[in-house]
């Protein structure tokens, strides 16, 4: 099987620090690097590397966030943009907060991370009505699986990527308050749509839940240094990390305000009929 792997990297030098340790732990598994493929604003970082590097200008990015500058939605175009290019092989995405276990090696079917079973049930019932609302996915049942890492054969055509676009962006405008679920609810739902969706939580370390304080530990490590760690010391570090806590107020009140603007700006555009993100 031709598998590709794909990281999306962009923005502060943090996130390509993150991305380049999860590339480097899986060159050490034996991926080569003409099969790693990393698209981003900063090309450069990467051309030394050894990988497939892809550029996109921030216009593009832009584009991918969409109208409510969601930047989980920006993974659902980077994908979109990777099967048009390699429409013949299989994709492997993963998050940059990952340090990876084991390779992936041949899959029939669509894979994410995790399930995650303590989603709130509330919530998804919530978000079960808005998809039936929108047609998507009648009498299907809805359920939450961790989207950073997400394998797709080469079997899977590019109108399954482009549905989950569309679902995210019906979410967004009806859930503007709570759309950091939606594509996450999209990618699964889809998928999930077309038959058994396997998981594989033991090859990928994803490390979200602490990835504030995991930083701020290793950030003294030079990008070289940080790169190298070992899968024993990122255990080692993650075990004191404590998890990621809640947000300072002022941070609260920022983020309480752009929901707010959110919320305007999706009932406008409800009442306006203009649905197309």
């Amino acid at each position: 099987m031709n598998c590709r792997y794909l990281y999306q990297s962009h923005g502060a030098e943090i996130y390509h620090r993150m991305t380049l340790l999860s590339i480097e732990s899986l060159r050490r598994l034996g991926v080569p690097g003409e099969r790693i493929h990393v698209i981003t604003d900063t090309p450069d970082f990467f051309a030394p590397l050894g990988v497939e590097v892809m550029p996109v200008n921030a216009a593009t990015l832009r584009g991918w966030r969409g109208r409510f500058r969601f930047v989980h939605r920006a993974k659902l175009g980077a994908m979109i943009l990777f099967r048009e290019t390699f429409p013949d092989d299989a994709m492997v995405y993963a998050d940059s907060d990952t340090v990876w276990v084991n390779p992936i090696g041949d899959f029939p079917r669509p894979f994410v991370h995790v399930l995650e079973p303590e989603f709130s049930h509330k919530y998804l019932t919530q978000y079960r009505a808005l998809l039936t609302k929108g047609g998507f996915y009648p009498g299907q049942a809805l359920r939450m699986y961790n989207a950073g890492l997400i394998g797709l054969p080469a079997s899977f055509p590019l109108a399954g990527l482009k549905a989950m676009l569309k679902a995210t962006d019906w979410l967004c405008l009806h859930t503007p308050s709570r759309m950091n679920w939606a594509e996450q609810l999209a990618v699964a739902a889809e998928l999930e749509s077309r038959g058994t969706l396997d998981t594989r939580e033991a090859d990928l370390i994803h490390y979200w839940t602490n990835s504030v304080d995991f930083l701020r530990l290793t950030k003294h490590l030079s990008t070289p240094e940080f790169a190298r760690l070992t899968l024993e010391e990122v255990a080692a570090y993650r075990a004191k990390a404590k998890p990621n806590r809640k947000a300072p107020m002022k941070r609260k009140l920022a983020r309480s305000l752009g929901k707010r603007v959110n919320d305007v700006k999706a009932a406008y555009w409800r009442f306006t009929g203009s649905h197309d993100a």
